[in-house]
């Protein structure tokens, strides 16, 4: 019965399509600006599948109204216009489609038209994020979130 089931589950998986990776697990960090009550998260992470990035964020700063965003695209960047999706719990992206067509030049920050609110642990996705891995380099790429947040900001 377990063979089956596992059996059922990778052909579930193999039928979607999509196979994402990343070479190490992501980095998750905070630092805080007190008087504002804000936690200000950033994400790095590492990349040579060629196929995008899909993972579940692991730690408790989420929680709170995502107000601003830097983008980093690292010293060997990700597609041209590579886009940045941050889904809830139910797959919608918490950030409304604001940070498609990111540039693999420069770092950008975009302030958010509709600042998103977020309560649970969300999933960083990068669709269209694809690097040959026979190219010479990872992509390392650092996402900053500038994450508002009512409650009293910790050390």
């Amino acid at each position: 019965m377990k063979k089956l089931l596992t059996l059922i589950i990778l052909l579930l998986f193999l039928a979607t399509g999509k196979s994402y990776a990343v070479d190490a697990d992501p980095t998750e960090s905070v630092a805080y600006d007190r008087p504002n009550h804000i936690r200000i998260v950033t994400i790095s992470w590492s990349d040579a599948s060629g196929n995008g990035v899909n993972f579940q964020l692991t730690q408790p700063w989420y929680n709170g109204w995502i107000i601003e965003v830097d983008t980093d695209p690292g010293t060997t960047a990700p597609t041209d216009n590579y886009d940045i999706e941050l889904l809830n719990d139910l797959g919608v992206d918490l950030l409304a489609g604001e940070l498609y067509d990111r540039d693999t030049s420069t770092s950008e920050r975009k302030y958010l038209s509709n600042p998103a609110y977020n309560k649970k642990l969300p999933t960083l996705n990068i669709p269209n994020s694809s690097q040959d891995a026979n190219s010479g380099g990872n992509i390392v790429n650092i996402i900053r979130l500038y994450i508002y947040t009512e409650e009293e900001v910790q050390q």
